[in-house]
């Protein structure tokens, strides 16, 4: 017969392409729509009917026009390279480009998506000459020899739709004999096991089903092995879910199950709970049936290899070779150290750090300024960061435009970008990673990163856990910070901010308090009072004190040429200076503005009430100060507490709890006398008594002591009270008259 060829059936019918696919010198067989099993038409015993007779052929397209095409390729006098990549660079990367060489040297090459690499990679070879095991190529994919098929155009792809799957002829023509390079990769043709078939498994997985146990004594061992080590291979090492489960947590879990160790079809249905949860993780459809197609293949190897007498040393083995924990002497760990920092007081290495900030005020331009100044090795002393060597950065971007929005940017800074590393999946820079599946890039990044960033941070976590669930969100952030302790990185995390109006900056983290909780240092982005102004500082700080926050302001850079759809500007963050307060003061600096107001009476009421109260050597309790502002200003529960907030964001009120349970909670200004101290006639000090009581001055005379008849008119609270201490307001009351203690507001009735 003739060498063995891919025939072009461009513009065939189905029927039509199955009859030049025999006329070419493959076996055919028929397969349902929407379907790559090759007995789905035939039934059992497929790898006997397949068929290059064009009688029967047209004999079962005339049942179904629809019917696909499927090769049987090793019966054919052929082996097929299924790569599972989408380019062949991936092979190169590997440090194997003879492999990738090879592959390209094919004389016949069935593509299985629209575009791309990836396909099936036909070679000639003797009939059935190999097996179905991959060897080493089962990095990339899966070979197809003995009873092994393929699917071929003009089949209409099952993940046409949802993934883009597109049967397609890349090349056609005569297969050429397969290369000595690809047959290296591949075991010796005597150790292949051809799988099994549907019926072969059931009655695997009925026989082993752990009817007397394991003869080993102290056995332990159950499907938790195979498992753990399919997570942690595919999860925390991003190995291919597919050449793990295959070569090896499916024969190692059936070689136990083999041995007596736990039923077959508890292991087996663990492991595919496994692959369900990695399945899901990155968003993709249950694949069941592939699944059952490599139980049959490692079904079929584990019932080949030899069996209990090695069964419990190879596992154990495999248990030794694993990350799992074990007890060190502290002699022996990592020695003591310093903390060290990337930014100083702001940014610690080989730890977690939050950067938070309400949406739209410019906070991605902050860790675009740090990473000019990381990659260039520019001094940021006002920042912390001081001249040093370049750096290498590592970036995630998921919300910005990588060529529209984030590269200028980072050109814009002046950031070095060659020294930057951009996680993504497209050219484009579009196709956001998941972690903690794909930590592993950060992990084996050659140089190390001195920053990763990744901006947002919820866009990257695995769909199936709820962050604002607090164990959910332990889950999704500890790998970072194991990342961060393996690199020495200092690694950022952007996130936003809830839309709480709280003065307590805590309050405000977007998705849960547990981001705050695991992170050791948070940084906190709140626009400023001008426009155009960022002002950003540590809202906590593990290991330090607290420094003041930092103002900058945001420069429109021209970068392109304006057009009407855009004036071709790009956002530079420029430093402005230090503050004198906190973040967290600024956040709550910011709230009492927005909630007070001047020229609101009710805003004003609170502070004279608990002041005569105070002078009065009166103790104020909530219910007190609720019912009195109904009674005399009908003001709400609600706002009187809200002016307890404020007066206490402003240190200008307390509110204190007794020793008692349930406590007696008093409320008072704090420059007040407490109930029971001497008022009025006796002057006091801090110095002696703890608080002031003593007579009066001209200043307080002007708050206290020529008041109307219904009480003091206190002081106004400013919307930044914060900046200077109100010394005569806080260290004197003055003196108390009979008329001062009335109740405020009749008035104004």
């Amino acid at each position: 017969m003739s060498a063995l060829t891919l025939p072009d059936v461009t513009g065939m019918t189905l029927t039509q392409a199955a009859l030049a696919y025999a006329g070419a010198g493959w076996y055919v067989l028929p397969v349902a729509p929407g379907s790559k099993n090759p007995g789905s038409v035939v039934g059992k015993d497929w790898h006997k009917k397949s068929s290059r007779d064009p009688d029967q052929i047209a004999a079962w397209w005339a049942q179904n026009l629809g019917y696909g095409i499927a090769l049987h390729v090793g019966r054919s006098g052929a082996v097929a390279f299924d790569l599972d990549a989408m380019t062949l660079v991936v092979i190169v990367d590997a440090g194997r480009p003879d492999i990738a060489e090879a592959l390209r040297s094919a004389g016949a090459i069935n593509g299985t998506r629209a575009e791309g690499d990836r396909g099936h990679y036909l070679f000639a070879c003797e009939p059935n000459e190999f097996g179905n095991s991959a060897g080493e190529f089962s990095r990339w994919g899966e070979v197809r020899g003995a009873n092994g098929v393929i699917v071929v155009a003009p089949t209409v792809h099952p993940d046409a739709d949802s993934k883009g799957g597109c049967y397609r002829q890349i090349k056609t023509g005569v297969l050429t004999p397969l290369p000595n390079v690809l047959r290296e990769c591949l075991s010796d043709p005597g150790e292949s096991v051809d799988p099994l078939n549907d019926a072969e498994l059931d009655e695997f997985l009925d026989k082993h089903d752990n009817p007397f146990g394991c003869d080993y004594a102290d056995c332990e061992h159950t499907p938790d092995g195979p498992v753990n080590k399919f997570n942690r291979r595919t999860g925390d090492e991003g190995a291919s879910r597919h050449d793990t489960m295959v070569n090896d947590v499916l024969p190692w879990a059936f070689r136990e199950a083999i041995a007596g160790c736990y039923p077959a079809r508890e292991a087996f249905d663990a492991l595919r709970t496994a692959w369900d949860d990695a399945m899901a993780a990155t968003g993709e459809r249950h694949r069941h049936g592939e699944l059952y197609r490599l139980a049959k293949h490692a079904a079929a190897r584990a019932i080949a290899e030899p069996q209990s007498e090695q069964v419990h040393d190879d596992a154990d083995q495999a248990a030794a070779d694993t990350d799992a924990p074990r007890l060190w002497r502290a002699t022996d760990l990592r020695p003591s150290a310093p903390p060290s920092w990337l930014a100083k007081g702001r940014l610690p290495r080989g730890a977690i750090s939050l950067l938070v900030g309400e949406e739209g005020i410019g906070k991605s331009l902050l860790w675009v300024w740090i990473a000019a100044a990381i990659t260039t090795g520019k001094p940021r002393p006002e920042f912390g960061i001081p001249a040093r060597d370049p750096a290498h950065v590592v970036v995630v971007v998921t919300e910005d435009n990588w060529s529209t929005a984030v590269r200028p940017r980072l050109e814009a800074a002046g950031a070095d970008l060659s020294r930057v590393s951009v996680i993504c999946t497209e050219a484009d820079g579009s196709g956001a990673p998941v972690f903690p599946r794909d930590l592993h890039l950060i992990d084996n990044a050659d140089p190390a990163p001195a920053l990763v960033a990744v901006d947002a941070w919820l866009d990257t976590v695995p769909g199936k856990l709820n962050v604002r669930d607090p164990q959910d969100a332990r889950k999704a952030l500890h790998p970072w910070k194991e990342t961060a302790t393996k690199t020495g990185a200092a690694v950022l995390l952007i996130t936003h901010t809830n839309r709480d109006k709280s003065a307590d900056a805590r309050d405000k983290y977007g998705i849960t308090g547990e981001l705050r909780k695991k992170a050791r240092m948070t940084l906190y982005a709140m626009a400023g009072e001008q426009a155009g102004e960022l002002i950003v500082g540590p809202e906590k700080s593990n290991g330090s004190a607290t420094a003041p926050a930092s103002k900058f302001y945001i420069e429109s850079v021209q970068m392109f040429d304006p057009t009407d759809d855009n004036d071709g500007t790009v956002g530079l963050l420029c430093y402005l200076g230090g503050t004198s307060r906190t973040a967290r003061e600024h956040v709550r600096d910011a709230a009492i503005g927005r909630e007070h107001d001047d020229d609101d009476p009710r805003d004003l009421w609170l502070y004279g009430y608990l002041t005569l109260a105070g002078l009065a050597g009166q103790e104020v309790t909530p219910k007190d100060a609720v019912t009195a502002a109904k009674d005399e200003k009908d003001i709400s529960r609600a706002t009187v507490y809200r002016q307890l907030d404020m007066l206490t964001a402003a240190r200008l009120a307390e509110s204190v709890g007794g020793d008692t349970f349930p406590k007696a909670v008093r409320w008072q200004i704090i420059s007040a006398p407490k109930p029971g101290e001497t008022t009025g006639e006796t002057t006091g000090s801090r110095e002696t008594t703890g608080e002031t009581t003593g007579g009066t001055s001209s200043d307080q005379h002007d708050q206290v002591g020529d008041q109307p008849e219904n009480g003091p008119v206190p002081p106004v609270v400013s919307s930044t009270p914060a900046q200077e201490p109100r010394t005569s307001e806080r260290e004197t009351t003055g003196e108390a008259t009979d008329s001062q203690q009335t109740s405020p507001g009749e008035d104004d009735q």
